[in-house]
C-alpha cells in the first residue's frame, strides 16, 4: 500500500502556542491526519515528531504525514494522506473523487491531481498523481479532501475505463443519485477534443436523458429495442400502487405492457423477490402485462428478448417490423 518517503506536505497558518487542542482541531478535521508542515505551524520540532512516531503514538501513512489517532486509518484518513502529501493546491481525482461524492465504492489506488509545475518525486505504491494544465472547478466533499467537481471526476473515470460496462456503470452511478445531469456531463464534454469512450458516453446520456437511469436499462434499450427496431416507451414513470408511489423501468402506454429490469441488488433476497412479484401483479390486474429481464437477456440473449417483447407488442396492435441487429443477429427473418 502507500509507503513512506521524503517529504512533500503543506502549510498552515502559524500559530505561535503549542497545545493539544491544536493539534487535535487540526487532525480531527483531516480524519485524523496531520502534515509535518502543520505540527511545526503549531509549534513542534521534528525530534519531537520523530519521538511520536518511534513511540507509535503516531503512525507516518506518507512522506511527512502522521497518523496521530489510535486505531487503524480509515479510507478518508489514506484520502487524506494523499491530499496532503501532494500539497494544498492538490485536489482528489477521476474515481477517487468519485469515492468522494459517495458515488463508487472506495478502493485502491487513490488518485490525485496537481498542477503541471507541481514537483513531487516517484509516488509511493498506491498513489497514481496526474499533472493537470488546465483549471477544473474543485468541490469540497464531506469530511474528504478537495475533489474534482463532479462532471470532470465521472469523464476522468469514463478515460480510464477498460470496457464498455464499466463507462456503463460509472455514468449511471452519477446520474442516478442526480449529482449531474447528462446536459451538464455532455457540455463538459464537448470541451475534451480527446475522450475515449465518447461515442459511447453520448450514446448513454442520450438514453439517460430518454428516462433511462439504472445500470441495465441503458444498455437493455439499446441491445434488445433499439437494435431491433422495436418501440422504446417511456423510462421511469411513477405511479400508484396500494397507496404508494412505485416507478415502473419502462412503460408503452399505448400497448399496455411494462418491462422492468433486474439490474441491481435487492431483486435475489426474498423480499426483493416478493416486492417484484407484487409489482408485477399489480400490473396484470391493470390489464397490463409485465416482462422482465435480467443480465443475462441484456448481454447474452438480446436477440431472443427482443423476439418475445415483439410477441407482446404484436398482440397488443403494434404493427412494425423487427429489425436484425447486425450480420450475427439470430431472430430469423419473419420470426415475428
Amino acid at each position: 500500500m502507500l509507503e513512506p518517503g521524503s517529504c512533500h506536505a503543506c502549510v498552515v497558518p502559524y500559530r505561535p502556542s503549542l497545545t493539544d487542542s491544536e493539534l487535535s482541531k487540526v487532525a480531527t478535521s483531516q480524519a485524523g491526519v496531520i502534515a509535518r508542515g502543520q505540527l511545526l505551524a503549531i509549534g513542534y520540532t521534528d525530534s519531537m515528531i520523530r519521538s511520536n512516531v518511534t513511540g507509535r503514538r503516531w503512525n507516518r501513512l506518507l512522506p511527512g504525514v502522521y497518523h496521530t489517532v489510535t486505531g487503524t486509518p480509515s479510507f478518508r484518513s489514506w484520502l487524506w494522506a494523499a491530499h496532503l502529501y501532494a500539497g494544498t493546491d492538490s485536489s482528489l481525482f477521476g474515481r477517487t473523487a468519485l469515492q468522494a461524492w459517495r458515488l463508487v465504492p472506495i478502493g485502491w489506488p487513490i488518485h490525485v491531481a496537481v498542477t503541471a509545475d507541481r514537483r513531487l518525486g516517484p509516488p509511493p505504491s498506491g498513489l497514481v498523481v496526474h499533472r493537470l494544465r488546465e483549471n477544473r472547478p474543485v468541490g469540497l466533499t464531506v469530511g474528504c479532501p478537495p475533489a474534482s467537481a463532479v462532471q470532470y471526476a465521472l469523464l476522468d473515470a469514463v478515460m480510464a475505463a477498460t470496457d464498455p460496462q464499466a463507462v456503463t456503470s460509472l455514468v449511471t452511478a452519477v446520474c442516478q443519485k442526480r449529482r449531474s445531469t447528462a446536459g451538464e456531463i455532455e457540455l463538459v464534454a464537448s470541451s475534451k477534443p480527446r475522450l475515449r469512450h465518447r461515442s459511447l458516453l453520448l450514446t448513454l446520456l442520450a438514453e439517460i436523458r430518454d428516462g433511462a437511469t439504472t445500470v441495465l436499462e441503458i444498455p437493455a434499450m439499446r441491445k434488445i429495442f433499439r437494435a431491433h427496431g422495436l418501440p422504446t416507451g417511456v423510462g421511469q414513470v411513477r405511479e400508484l400502487q396500494d397507496g404508494k408511489t412505485v416507478v415502473r423501468d419502462r412503460v408503452f402506454q399505448d400497448y399496455g405492457l411494462v418491462v422492468e429490469f433486474d439490474g441491481r441488488l435487492g431483486h435475489d433476497d426474498p423480499r426483493g423477490r416478493m416486492r417484484d412479484h407484487r409489482r408485477d401483479n399489480a400490473v396484470v390486474l391493470s390489464g397490463r402485462t409485465t416482462l422482465r429481464f435480467g443480465w443475462a437477456d441484456v448481454y447474452h440473449e438480446a436477440c431472443e428478448a427482443a423476439v418475445q417483447a415483439a410477441a407482446v407488442l404484436r398482440s397488443r396492435g403494434w404493427t412494425g417490423e423487427v429489425s436484425r441487429c447486425g450480420p450475427g443477429c439470430r431472430i430469423r427473418q419473419g420470426t415475428t
